[in-house]
């Protein structure tokens, strides 16, 4: 009698079945951002960072190149905890500046609420079930959530303590997993 096939649930790859075909990443900016997966973007303050990030987000929505490399054309949503005002200012003279408008009808909104990734889950349920909402309004499937800042989505963590990052992590996970996009994490 045969012990039945061993399945591992960690997807362990042994040393022989390297060479074998595997799942290839499904980029939304070639060799930066992927489906289905959570990033941080990290930096010192008033480096630049919402503004590269609102950018890429962007290149996204339009589906054009980001600094010189290919991006997958998909929906964007972009919660904003802090700053509120002044990215709606940045996101309305990066229209201007590529000479889109509103009838353009790109797939990407805005979310100018704070969200709390840290506390419990219910806010994270809330905001899977509204970004289902923005998703199936989309012309095109969702790709990107951005999470800025992580300060604001971590109020009341312990940044230095791993329970308290895993916590939020995780729910960034979840966001990912259940909208089947990338999750991204901008911290201050």
């Amino acid at each position: 009698m045969h012990a039945p096939a061993f399945k591992s649930k960690f997807n362990a790859v042994p040393w022989d079945a390297f060479d074998a075909p595997a799942q290839e990443h499904e980029y939304l900016i070639k060799g930066i951002l992927t489906r289905g997966e959570v990033s941080i973007v990290s930096g010192a303050s008033k480096s630049g960072k919402t503004f590269l990030i609102l950018d890429a987000a962007m290149a996204v929505a339009r589906g054009v190149n980001w600094m010189g490399r290919k991006s997958r054309r998909g929906g964007v949503i972009y919660q904003a905890g802090e700053g509120q005002k002044g990215l709606r200012k940045r996101i309305k003279a990066y229209r201007q500046w590529h000479g889109l408008v509103a009838s353009d009808n790109l797939p990407f909104v805005f979310m100018p609420a704070r969200l709390n990734l840290y506390q419990n889950d219910d806010q994270t349920n809330e905001f899977i079930e509204e970004a289902k909402y923005w998703a199936s309004t989309f012309d095109a499937p969702l790709e990107l959530v951005v999470i800025d800042t992580w300060a604001t989505a971590t109020v009341g963590a312990n940044e230095n303590d791993g329970k308290d990052v895993g916590s939020v992590l995780e729910r960034g996970r979840r966001i990912s997993e259940a909208l089947n996009c990338h999750v991204l994490l901008c911290t201050t």
